[in-house]
Parts: structure tokens; C-alpha cells; sequence
């Protein structure tokens, strides 16, 4: 199986780089501006870049306009595609144009660094409102604009990254306004929710991809859209019925309601926390838990949030918090949720740790503390769901490439050998199912190692045989 670069034509490829390159360094750009002021040299540094990266793209014609449509970018008339990783950054540029009404901003061959730094810092800190002075209406080399749309036939990837998308503005929506009895945010969830379920039970992989999105910025409401889809997920594998995984993914996306009433400065916290910090992060089930009650709706999926976001850091053998007298057992929907909340909590950067873990790592974690933090039989399954090496995986092959895992493997196929986008060399951005390769290769092509990107780290692959073991006994990964 394989996949040539976008058009397969190495001048549409270097179009390509380009556009990508140069909605990066705007959105490095705005962000940048958002946390500096003007004289500051990130930001000066950050005005270069974007201005370097217009002047490339205006090689390639007299001007250049950035717009967006139906949850969509454009450089020009053509639609960026861009991977889930990518996503996040496109997202907030879209919002950032959709705040101020923007029909797109075009570029032309006269614009200066001088009316970068301008934009940026206004679009960085400036409130959208009426206003006389926006800096794309003085007729300068920045101006707002927005050329017809080429007919561009969309893909399931664009699909699933746009529900993705749905999924996290709800996430926002019901975080951010919580207490105010609101039906349209209600009917939103239900709609987004069925869609999503659907999109599940009909192509799973792909949706299981966008969880590899990590933002930092705004780490809550990612983490619980990714554990939202992840439980669903598991669920599936399962053979929960529809309504059932509805419930689910309802109950997984307010997991972690209760963090909203824990000072972002604990929770961002770089160094040790003092014991009245970690008190406070350990009552977030409970402050869940009051905070649904307030709302008066106890619908299934309501009580079902309940119970699982009380339960999710109650552990498999009970040991974790909160601390209870009596109980027997944590629910199905708790110890789903407790799964797939650790494993995206692992793989996720955080201001607090000195090193980022990767994928493998997640998997390799939820093996060992089988039996004590989470349900065996939920972590096999899980295993069985992303493989050895999850989407997002950067993995060393025995032909000495680099590649990042595209999808899982397939069921059936061995759980070692998934989908491998390859990022170097003469057969860069084609596609490498090993699984495929067993068969037609001797010797197959394997995983050798596993790249840590963040840390320059170097993995040796897992041991298939730990995930299979021969008997009844848990065996602990070292």
C-alpha cells in the first residue's frame, strides 16, 4: 500500500510545503503576539519568519490570500490539507479569522515587516469590535480578501478532522458555560455525538487518528474530546450498543469537569506540589460530581458522567482516590474512561515534565499496572485497538527509515505490524503497511526502535511475547 505526495507532481509538492509553511509561521506569528509586545525580539524573530515565508510564496505568484471556508483553510483557491497534528494550529487561525468577520488576508508583492508586526499584534491583542484603523483597510500590502473556491472533492480525512473539530467546540461550549440551562448547547452534544458514534461504527481507524492531536494551550478540552473518542473506542470493541456508546462518549468528555475548579497555577505547576495542591487536584472527581448535580438534567448520560468522572482515578484494584470506605467494584463506563484518560495524559506534553513520553510509552505504562490501575482485559482490548505503536508513533524500521504510525493494525493482523508514513529519504510521504510486508518481504520489514521527537530519545521496540503471555500471570514491562 502506498501514497505519493499531494498531485504526485513535484512542483504542486513544493506548492504544498510552501502553503503549509506559511500558515506555520502565522500562526507561530499571532501566538507569539498574544504573549509579547511589539519590541520584544520573539516577536521580531516571528515577523522575519512570516515575512520570509510570504516573500517564498510570492515566487510563485504576485500575491498570496489565506482564507477560510466551511471549516476549511485555503492558500488562494486551493484547500490546505494538513495532518491532525497540524490541525490544532489551523483551527485557531480560523477562529481568529471568523472572530473578526475576516473574508481572508491576501499578501501582495509590496507588503513590509513593518505591516506584519502591525497585523500580528493586532490580531494578537486587539478584542474584535467595530473598529476604523484594522489594519487590512489601509490599502497597504496586507488587505482582506477572499478569491472564489476551486472545486476540491473532500475526503474522509477532511470528514473526521472537521467532526474532530465539532467535537472540541462542544467541549469548549460545555466547559466554558456551564450552569446555564442552554437547549442548543444540549442538542449540539446530542447531534455531534450520534455523528461521531456513527463515524466510529463506520470507520474507526480514522477517527482514532485525530486523538494523536495534542494542544497545550488548550490541554483540558483536547484531553476530553481524545478521551471522549478513545473510550467510544473501546467501547465499540466491546459490542456496547449505539445508545450505549452515546452515554460513553458523553460521560468521557466530562471526566475531568471538576479540574475546571482547581487553580490553573496548580495544574500547570512546573515544580513539586505542596500538600494542599495535590489535596486539590485529588477532591477534582468529587467538584465533578457536584458540578453535574447543579444542573438539574439527569438524563442516562448525565448519570453516567457521574459515575464515571467520580470513578476514573478510583483504580482497578481500589487503591486509587477518591478515598472510600466501601465498594465493591469501579463501573464498566469508570474503568473505560480510566484507561483511555491515562493514556492520553501520558502522551500529552505537560510544563511539568522534564521528559515527553511517546505513544508506545502510554501502551507500555497501561501493561505494566494491569491488574492494579486498570481492568486486564480492557488494556488488551485497548492494546488490540492502537497496537504496539499507536498512531503518532515515530518508529526506526529495519531499512534504517524514519516514519510516523498512520493506523493501527488491521484486525487479524499482528499487533507490531501497523501503518507507517515515512518521513525521509527517496520513498518520503509514502505509506509502508508491515503488516503487508510480512508476507511479500524476506525478511520482513520491522520496527527497530522507537524515536522520541520531543526528547531526541532513542526506544528499543517492545517484545511482542510480554503482550501475550503464556499463562494467567501479569507480566510487569522493564
Amino acid at each position: 500500500m502506498s501514497e505519493t505526495h499531494p498531485a504526485g507532481n513535484p512542483l504542486r509538492s513544493r506548492l504544498h510545503d510552501r502553503n503549509r509553511h506559511l500558515v506555520h509561521c502565522l500562526v507561530i506569528g499571532l501566538r507569539t503576539a498574544e504573549l509579547h509586545a511589539a519590541g520584544n525580539a520573539m516577536v521580531a524573530a516571528a515577523v522575519d519568519e512570516l515575512y520570509s515565508a510570504v516573500r517564498e510564496r510570492l515566487s510563485d505568484a504576485e500575491s498570496v490570500t489565506i482564507s477560510a471556508r466551511n471549516l476549511c483553510l485555503f492558500i488562494d483557491r486551493d484547500r490546505v490539507r494538513v495532518t491532525p497534528s497540524e490541525y490544532v494550529n489551523v483551527r485557531y487561525l480560523m477562529r481568529k479569522m471568523e472572530d473578526w468577520n475576516l473574508p481572508g488576508l491576501r499578501f501582495s508583492e509590496t507588503a513590509t515587516t513593518d505591516e506584519i508586526r502591525e497585523l500580528l499584534m493586532f490580531l494578537g491583542k486587539a478584542t474584535p469590535a467595530p473598529r476604523l484603523d484594522l489594519p487590512w483597510n489601509k490599502a497597504g500590502g496586507i488587505t482582506a480578501d477572499a478569491p472564489a473556491a476551486a472545486s476540491t472533492p473532500t475526503t474522509r480525512a477532511d470528514d473526521t478532522l472537521r467532526l474532530y473539530a465539532a467535537a472540541l467546540d462542544v467541549s469548549h461550549s460545555l466547559y466554558d458555560a456551564l450552569g446555564a440551562d442552554d437547549p442548543s448547547r444540549q442538542r449540539s452534544l446530542r447531534r455531534v455525538t450520534q455523528t461521531l458514534v456513527d463515524s466510529l461504527l463506520e470507520d474507526e481507524s480514522a477517527l482514532l487518528s485525530m486523538t494523536s492531536i495534542k494542544n497545550f494551550d488548550g490541554y483540558l478540552f483536547n484531553h476530553c474530546t481524545n478521551v471522549a473518542v478513545l473510550s467510544a473506542a473501546l467501547g465499540r470493541r466491546l459490542g456496547l450498543a449505539k445508545v450505549q456508546l452515546g452515554e460513553l462518549f458523553v460521560a468521557a468528555l466530562l471526566h475531568d469537569l471538576g479540574k475546571t475548579l482547581v487553580a490553573k497555577e496548580t495544574l500547570d505547576k512546573t515544580g513539586a506540589l505542596t500538600d494542599a495542591e495535590w489535596q486539590a487536584i485529588r477532591q477534582h472527581p468529587i467538584r465533578g460530581v457536584e458540578i453535574l448535580l447543579e444542573q438539574g438534567h439527569m438524563g442516562p448520560g448525565i448519570l453516567a458522567a457521574i459515575i464515571a468522572g467520580f470513578e476514573h482515578h478510583l483504580d482497578y484494584d481500589l487503591a486509587g482516590y477518591p478515598h472510600l470506605l466501601q465498594k465493591d467494584q469501579v463501573s464498566l463506563f469508570g474503568r473505560i474512561v480510566a484507561v483511555a484518560d491515562c493514556y492520553d495524559a501520558i502522551t500529552t506534553p505537560r510544563s511539568y515534565r522534564t521528559v515527553n513520553l511517546t505513544p508506545f510509552d502510554g501502551i507500555r505504562f497501561l501493561v505494566e499496572h494491569m491488574g492494579t490501575k486498570f481492568d486486564p482485559t480492557l488494556v488488551k482490548m485497548f492494546v488490540e485497538l492502537q497496537g504496539v505503536y499507536p498512531p503518532g508513533t515515530t518508529v526506526r524500521l529495519s531499512s534504517d527509515e524514519v516514519g510516523v504510525v498512520s493506523r493501527a493494525p488491521l484486525t487479524g493482523s499482528p499487533l507490531d505490524r501497523p501503518l507507517v508514513r515515512i518521513l525521509d529519504g527517496p520513498r518520503s510521504d509514502s505509506y509502508l503497511d508491515l503488516a503487508e510486508t510480512q508476507c511479500r518481504q524476506d525478511p520482513p520489514m520491522v520496527v527497530t526502535a522507537v524515536i522520541n521527537p520531543d526528547n531526541q530519545g532513542l526506544l528499543p521496540a517492545l517484545d511482542m511475547s510480554l503482550l501475550v503471555p503464556s499463562s494467567a500471570d501479569l507480566i510487569p514491562l522493564r
